[in-house]
């Protein structure tokens, strides 16, 4: 049986292939992560319920930066797989699941749609600070399209529940989809307004 720790964080969610750091420092936390580098177990970080069970979520690979004297740890955890989690194994020291795998369609229907996404994730890391240094690794990155999605995700959305909802979708295509809705202004179709500037500049 494969069993994940949960990590609940009101505002970070793990992804697919995003590597994210966090500072360890809750006695609790200390011990999950120990238990995890021993055991070689996943970990995934979720916005904290009332219940985790049928949660869909990323099950990541946590890697140690540095632990310090007093037992607080900086690490990264990458996600690497898509859980359901199914029966709760235990809830002290630490909440420990049981899960089964998730598969999801990796087809996108809509170039354009993905090119967009492509375009408005660019922008935001040309307003990185380090991006002119580290120009040749976001292209690298950028031919990879779940990268590509999973990173829009999180740079582009800022609010947790809508990251989360984007994340569970199961196609790449459904993913794109919702982050063009959420992407888009209220109750204005972000390919309507598109055409409305192009209809001005052809008007010029």
């Amino acid at each position: 049986m494969d069993t994940v720790y949960l990590f609940p964080l009101n505002q970070s969610l793990t992804l697919n292939k995003i590597p994210l750091p966090y500072h360890i420092f809750e006695p609790k936390y200390k011990k999950m992560l120990e238990s995890a580098l021993n055991h070689n177990k996943r970990i995934t970080v979720i916005p904290s319920d009332n219940n985790y069970q049928n949660t869909i979520c990323i099950a990541g690979i946590p890697v140690l930066l540095q632990k310090y004297d007093d037992g607080r740890m900086d690490i990264v955890i990458t996600g690497v797989e898509k859980i359901k989690l199914i029966d709760q194994i235990q809830e002290y020291p630490f909440y420990e699941y049981s899960y089964e795998s998730m598969q999801e369609s990796k087809k996108i229907t809509n170039i354009d749609d993905y090119g967009l996404i492509l375009d408005l994730l660019r922008n935001k890391l040309r307003s990185q600070p380090h991006f002119e240094s580290q120009k040749e690794q976001f292209e690298k990155i950028l031919e990879d399209k779940e990268t590509v999605i999973n990173y829009s995700i999180l740079l582009l959305i800022p609010d947790i529940e809508q990251k989360k909802f984007i994340m569970q979708a199961n196609s790449f295509q459904e993913k794109i989809d919702l982050l063009i809705k959420f992407l888009s202004p209220k109750d204005i179709d972000i390919f309507d307004h598109i055409n409305l500037l192009n209809d001005f500049k052809d008007n010029d």
